[in-house]
């Protein structure tokens, strides 16, 4: 192919992707080398044009020393522009780095601590904007020899104080309810291969159970006044200098300002050498750069906390594996006392450790007595992380559940979210009612704040359907609408499943329906949702009404979108619920 041919395709590709970048991405998704074609075609452009040109301007006759020297000069070039970008980029990263320090045994961490870091977070404590105990503070403070840890002020906002903490024997401090934030997350930063997921839960639970324990009978994490002197100082810090050079380092100075310690990785971006042109902006403007690459002073990934378990004598994380067992016992025993134990502080801990995917039999059992205790207020730990229909074995506590919702004294949190479980529990759980369930079917107050239970009337299929017309009748007129549309949903929902068998409710929801103003939606979405729910309870879809300033055509699209929804509903009713 010759270079004019080579010049006019490169060029009219360059074009292309100068004004339309993303079709190197989309290249790139589809096929691969038509997104690579497309990346090089500038670069491609750049050389044959350069090439093109020395060529011409050489004074050599012989054609193959002619393109041979003209390449050559044309690659040079390329080196040539980039070279000092790239030279001064390696100069910089050699002037960022101070050298690591490296000790002949493991430091001894003691005394005083203080850790200094640039990102530290901060939370209101005590009423003042303080710094919480996090992971790292919590597996310093478990260090033997270590008495108070002091959390520095991010290096970059100054204007909040330093927090000190230490544990103390219980009973010695004013208050137990402080606690370290996340602790269990020191794990991501142990030297050893990452474990298996339900390996590193188990992992975690032992330690928050442990801290747990160790914080109900044995000591008080308590904020004290900042020693005026510290025997360690831990920094850790992320630094950017000259050309963008960005330092990690963690660093280790003993009381005198000695360094003990000192790790460091240093990187930064240059420009690759030779000169190679690559998107930048792929779904934006046009956007192309000088391609980059990264230069750094060690490979890996670089956690300054893993380094500290390397060469310092912090402890590793207590993993005991009867700690979320002894945890789980405790709870038990203080349900059987009366009062208010205070071992009923570890309600939520605990929750926190179940694997809610596969509880254990004896999770379901103390769940339940937790939900019939009227002294455990709330729950808010209570299937959190996962969606309820995870918690397949939920309907073991269907009992437990309906008498805390009857209850008037539940808290709207916990009535939420115990309500969401009995919507999600397994077709057919509530074919027939309990005493407590219809109890709470006839009281309105409470049917407006449990419309879960409400939609469940679907599981008695026919037999469900006048309780349906019912609550529909007696609740279609509270006030406000955000009052009542939550059990109005859930009537329809649960017509919407029995289809033709609620055949029975069509003609109440019709004469609500056909209102100059139904009381049933206040949108239009809410009018269709109805109005498939009529279909499926058996009214044709040319006598259901729509608004009189609909033209023909928009009356037979939403007649269309009508019946392709209840067919999709016939098809798979259960998402639906």
């Amino acid at each position: 192919m010759s270079v004019r041919i080579v010049l006019w395709v490169s060029g009219v590709l360059t074009l292309i992707v100068g004004a339309i970048p993303g079709l190197v991405a989309i290249g790139l998704f589809l096929l691969v080398v038509p997104g690579l074609i497309l990346g090089l075609a500038p670069t491609v452009f750049l050389y044959t044009a350069t090439f093109a040109i020395v060529r011409r301007l050489l004074p050599i006759t012989h054609a193959v020393a002619l393109n041979l020297i003209a390449a050559f000069m044309t690659l040079g070039l390329g080196v040539l522009v980039t070279l000092p970008m790239e030279l001064a980029a390696r100069w910089a990263l050699s002037r960022a780095i101070t050298g690591d320090v490296v000790p002949h045994n493991r430091v001894v961490i003691g005394g005083n601590i203080l850790l200094n870091s640039d990102h530290t977070e901060y939370e209101y404590i005590a009423g003042e904007l303080s710094v919480p105990c996090d992971a790292l503070c919590a597996a310093l403070l478990e260090t033997p020899g270590v008495s108070t840890v002091t959390i520095g002020a991010d290096l970059s906002h100054r204007t909040v104080k330093p927090t000190t903490y230490r544990l103390m024997p219980k009973g010695e401090a004013a208050s137990n309810a402080m606690a370290p934030t996340s602790p269990e997350r020191i794990l991501q930063y142990l030297p050893e291969e990452p474990v298996s997921s339900a390996a590193r839960k188990a992992q975690e639970n032992a330690i928050i159970s442990r801290w747990v324990l160790r914080l109900a009978s044995e000591v008080t994490l308590s904020m004290v006044p900042s020693p005026q002197h510290h025997d360690l100082t831990i920094t850790m810090t992320v630094g950017q200098g000259v050309h963008d050079v960005a330092v990690k380092q963690v660093e280790l100075r003993d009381r005198e300002g000695r360094v003990l310690l000192r790790r460091q990785r240093a990187t930064v971006e240059t420009v690759f050498v030779p000169l190679l042109l690559e998107p930048y902006n792929l779904t934006g403007k046009a956007d192309w750069r000088l391609a980059r690459s990264e230069l750094a002073t060690s490979h890996g990934d670089f956690k300054p906390i893993t380094v500290l378990f390397e060469e310092t004598t912090l402890a590793r994380p207590s993993e005991r594996g009867d700690a979320v067992a002894s945890m789980r016992d405790r709870l038990a025993v203080a349900l059987m006392q009366p009062g208010a134990p205070a071992d009923l502080s570890l309600v939520n801990p605990w929750l926190a450790t179940i694997i809610w995917e596969s509880p254990t039999d004896g999770d379901i059992e103390l769940i339940g007595k937790l939900l019939a205790d009227a002294r455990v207020i709330d729950l808010p730990r209570l299937f959190e992380g996962v969606h309820v229909n995870t918690f397949v074995r939920a309907s073991e506590l269907r009992g437990a559940i309906v008498a805390r919702l009857v209850n008037p004294a539940t808290v709207p949190r916990l009535r939420d979210r115990l309500d969401s479980l009995v919507r999600s529990m397994p077709p057919g759980t509530f074919a027939m009612p309990t005493p407590d369930e219809l109890a709470l079917l006839h009281d309105q107050p409470l049917r407006l704040n449990a419309p879960g239970l409400v939609q469940r009337l679907a599981d008695q299929r026919k037999a469900g359907v006048p309780e349906l017309v019912r609550i529909l009748q007696e609740d279609v007129r509270v006030e406000p609408w955000s009052t009542r549309k939550d059990v109005l949903a859930a009537v329809r929902r649960a017509l919407i499943r029995l289809g033709p068998d609620a055949a029975g409710a069509l003609p109440a929801v019709i004469e609500l329906f056909d209102q100059p103003n139904t009381p049933l939606a206040n949108n239009k979405d809410e009018m269709d949702r109805w109005r498939v729910a009529m279909v499926r309870m058996g009214r044709p879809i040319e006598d259901v009404p729509f608004p009189p300033t609909f033209t023909v055509e928009q009356i037979a699209r939403g007649r269309s979108d009508i019946m392709r929804t209840a067919k999709q509903i016939h098809r798979f009713p259960d998402q639906y619920l």
